[in-house]
């Protein structure tokens, strides 16, 4: 079981750490290379990942085949709900999609492999 609390701090010292990053970046590759709403992304994943830890918690409860049918679910979900504002977001302001979708993607896999390599790490513990 995963601790939720520890799963939220450790997320925020993660995103807090990674937007340092990000906003480096953004100031050493300029305008041309960062989207225009590049600042966004880590609160938008710190809340995606904020939501799923507690879905997941609560899946985790209930037992291991619903541990695996709402993690299933989560992900599912969230990649319409990504695909969705990649396309709509493309569509929209046209200008800005390549930035945006290359950003989007980077940080999407490095929330990812967070919530992947802590959930590994939780639940071989048996926390």
């Amino acid at each position: 079981m995963i601790n939720l609390r520890r799963y939220n701090q450790s997320l925020l010292v993660f995103s807090t750490g990674l937007f340092f990053l990000a906003v480096l970046f953004a100031h050493l590759a300029g305008d041309s290379v960062v989207s225009d709403v590049f600042y966004f992304f880590v609160p938008f994943f710190l809340l995606a990942g904020l939501l799923a830890g507690i879905l997941i918690s609560r899946g985790l409860k209930q037992g291991h085949r619903a541990f695996t049918q709402v993690y299933l679910g989560i992900s599912m979900g969230r990649f319409f709900l990504y695909l969705i504002l990649l396309i709509g977001y493309s569509m929209m302001f046209r200008h800005d999609a390549t930035q945006f979708i290359v950003g989007f993607l980077v940080f999407y896999l490095l929330f990812s492999f967070f919530e992947v390599n802590y959930l590994y790490h939780s639940l071989r513990k048996g926390e």
